[in-house]
């Protein structure tokens, strides 16, 4: 079964980005305009959540905070 990114064009689209820091995680929630998509645990490290973010949402515009 494919994703929603394989099917999905996210040009011109926004994916918000909610990031609460900590030490040793960040938890990750991710909205695509008004819509709660996911959230997730992942290590302390912004190019695995690059590498997140452009696997699952090609070609969006990526708004952190």
């Amino acid at each position: 079964m494919a994703n929603l990114a394989q099917k999905a064009d996210f040009k011109h689209s926004k994916i918000f980005v909610g990031i609460d820091v900590h030490l040793k995680s960040w938890s990750v929630t991710i909205f695509f305009e008004q819509q709660y998509l996911t959230t997730f645990t992942q290590p302390p490290d912004p190019l695995a959540l690059k590498k997140y973010l452009f696997d699952n949402y090609p070609n969006a515009q990526y708004k952190c905070v």
